[in-house]
């Protein structure tokens, strides 16, 4: 999970995901690896008991609903086993346990997940778990920590899961029987940026600058405007005469709140504020005190430059890139994994940023997750990738071979020297690298294995070291 942006040096144009610029062939990666060529195999016995069949029957239609201006039409699925790849990912997103990627149209997981009605956390397999129906292979992906996995493209979101007790027609899938197990949300204009936390808030901006929010809001405070429920069924909507009438141009979700930004420079933020990631200056407690907290949205303060891009958190502390490309980050801090230095909360930005760009480089992608950051960035001249990482360390998730933290971004190596990094992903114990060339990528991970998220079978010790993530047994 995390935020993946390409900040460009000439202009600093944004374009949303990670771009792979003039990619070559990556030394010490085999093409020919478990990253390749398909099969598929029913699930046996032992690895998911009574899980689906590879052949699957004919599933029932769709009956569409409309969410005021969003027209949902509720998905039907089916899943099968997976042991190889036709081809390689084009992205990929990790939640606690779990990773998923983008595979051409399909959808393809492992770790430990709910999704597809495959769910055997106890005995985890190893395997990679694909959909049968998939979506636009341009589509970004997102993951919360329950598991639910959504994408965007052109003006529709793909969504598979249940995003809250009770959601219109949206249930799980059992296993004996099918029923919807997510749906196709068509909005009325092309998604600019969709958004999900791990909690399985969903937010989604579209190019015309209205912003939808729905989903899960157990902790009141993680959608605008709904401190009196705990799911929102029917899309909360923001537009500009909200926000001092300027367009909302970008947003960024945390656990517990989320951050927009206007096309006039302007920040505003909203959330339970139990670590001052509000940044209105104060801070709750673990009760959610409701002096601090807000479900309105709150103007607040930036030191940097011009705001030009939002970063999301899988935790309390969100970042914001500048003009400048510098990055400023608040809220939780208490592993170090806002990367300001030492271990606090912040309820403001600090003026200093958390992260300059060494010179002649650009910050490419931050993900940020709930006691670590990773920070990806690339030479203009060069194209060579970089890693930095701070926080806990405690599951070796810096990729380094040490399991020591730090609180300020220090340089971690990269799992391939020299090679191109296509997308960047991090859980509450591991970190994922999508290692090019695009036409055979292998991903990477260092971390926790207690799922076999990274190898079969599952271990209790962690690997320190940048591990190639294995195919289906």
């Amino acid at each position: 999970m995390g935020r993946n942006r390409l900040v460009e040096k000439a202009g600093f144009g944004l374009a949303a995901g990670l771009l792979c610029v003039s990619c070559s062939k990556v030394p010490g990666v085999d093409p020919g690896s478990v990253l390749s060529g398909i099969q598929t195999a029913s699930p046996s016995p032992a690895a998911s008991p009574g899980g689906p069949s590879s052949s699957p029957t004919p599933l029932p239609t769709a009956t569409p609903v409309a969410l005021g201006e969003i027209q949902m039409l509720p998905n039907y699925r089916q899943s099968v086993v997976v042991s190889n790849f036709p081809q390689a990912l084009s992205r990929i997103r990790s939640s606690s346990y779990s990773i998923c990627g983008a595979l051409g149209g399909k959808l393809v997981c492992k770790g430990e997940f709910n999704i597809f009605g495959q769910s055997d956390p106890l005995n985890p397999s190893g395997q990679w778990i694909s959909d049968v129906e998939g979506f636009p292979a341009t589509a970004t992906l997102h993951m919360d920590n329950n598991q639910n996995v959504a994408a965007a493209s052109g003006n529709t979101l793909y969504y598979h899961g249940n995003p809250c007790s009770g959601f219109p027609l949206l249930g799980m899938v059992s296993n004996t029987s099918q029923t919807p197990t997510g749906a196709s949300f068509v909005f009325p204009d092309v998604i600019r940026r969709a958004e999900m936390n791990p909690r399985g808030t969903i937010a989604v901006l579209l190019n015309n600058g209205s912003l939808y929010f729905f989903g899960t809001n157990v902790f009141k405070y993680q959608i605008p405007r709904s401190a009196t429920t705990d799911c929102v069924k029917t899309p909360v909507k923001i537009v500009a005469s909200d926000v001092g009438n300027s367009k909302i141009i970008d947003v960024a979700l945390n656990v517990e709140g989320g951050m927009l930004l206007t096309q006039a420079g302007k920040i505003y933020s909203w959330g339970s504020n139990r670590y001052g990631q509000v940044g209105n200056n104060l801070t709750g407690n673990s009760n959610y005190d409701s002096s601090a907290a807000s479900s309105q949205l709150v103007q607040i303060p930036f030191p940097g430059g011009t705001p030009l891009s939002l970063v999301s958190s899988q935790g309390y502390n969100p970042g914001v890139i500048d003009s400048a490309g510098k990055l400023f980050m608040i809220g939780f801090d208490y592993s170090g994994q806002s990367c300001n230095g030492s271990a606090s909360e912040y309820h403001q930005f600090n003026a200093s940023p958390t992260f300059t760009p060494p010179a002649g480089t650009f910050i490419q992608s931050v993900a940020v997750g709930g006691s670590h950051t990773m920070v990806l960035t690339k030479n203009s001249s060069t194209n060579a990738n970089a890693l930095f990482a701070c926080g806990s360390n405690v599951s070796g998730m810096f990729g380094d071979g040490s399991l020591s933290g730090s609180s300020s971004l220090k340089s971690v190596p990269l799992p391939v020297a020299g090679a191109q990094i296509l997308d960047l992903s991090v859980g509450e114990r591991n970190s994922y690298v999508l290692v090019g060339p695009a036409v055979s990528a292998v991903v990477f991970s260092a971390g926790n294995n207690h799922k076999a998220q990274i190898k079969y079978p599952a271990t209790p010790d962690p690997f320190p070291n940048w591990t190639q993530v294995e195919g289906g047994r």
